[in-house]
């Protein structure tokens, strides 16, 4: 994924990130990310973090994922990285994700998004997210949980379980194109129809996700 030799992020003659339980074999590491950040993941459905659903709050979400894992989770990367295509250069992150959470906050963060618009707008913060990739790792979970909770502020259920992680990787490419249309469907599958998620609501025990977080973004 790097674009260039990780002398910063991975051990030395290696691909492997550095990581806090030090392990050195990749197999390894990524069971150990996939249970450690799943963890993280329950957790911040039953309690999503406040914040502005800026740049910082999506820090800040990374953070919380990847905490037991990797020492800079949260921070902005320090190098290039490309999947096939090149990601955002790093010395542009800061700039290009604030224009970007400029234009989300003027949309008031989708609370007043006419429903039939939500998936289209969804679609396209997500995929310009993930054109910025922030992260030297992780953005895809970190991205997608901003998304879950700035929909859940509003009291609209996403679940990503109700698509292949193989759509979402196609999706991603085609946006990173500036082809919107896929990941716009994969939207429309995954937003819980509203009269369907509260009735689930009210059978549910566990916390309610629109637990109100405190963001500036008003509805």
């Amino acid at each position: 994924m790097s674009a260039e030799a990780d002398l910063i992020y991975c051990y030395p003659g290696s691909d492997t990130l550095i990581n806090l339980l030090d392990l050195r074999d990749p197999e390894q590491l990524k069971q150990a990310e996939r249970t450690l950040s799943a963890a993280r993941l329950i957790e911040l459905y039953k309690k999503p973090l406040p914040g502005d659903f800026d740049l910082t709050h999506l820090q800040r979400i990374h953070h919380y994922i990847f905490q037991d894992i990797y020492a800079w989770a949260g921070e902005l990367r320090r190098i290039e990285i490309a999947k096939g295509l090149f990601f955002c250069r790093s010395a542009y992150i800061v700039n290009q994700a604030q224009k970007l959470f400029a234009k989300l906050s003027a949309e008031h963060c989708l609370q007043r998004c006419p429903e039939s618009e939500l998936a289209g707008r969804a679609a396209y913060y997500l995929s310009e997210i993930n054109a910025i990739h922030p992260f030297r790792d992780g953005n895809g979970r970190a991205q997608r949980e901003f998304i879950r909770e700035m929909l859940a502020k509003r009291g609209i259920k996403v679940d990503y379980s109700r698509t292949e992680p193989q759509r979402m990787t196609e999706a991603s490419i085609a946006s990173f194109g500036g082809d919107y249309s896929l990941m716009e469907a994969l939207f429309k599958q995954c937003i819980v129809p509203a009269p369907k998620w509260r009735k689930c609501k009210r059978a549910a025990t566990t916390a309610d996700i629109t637990e109100k977080s405190g963001t500036g973004c008003k509805p």
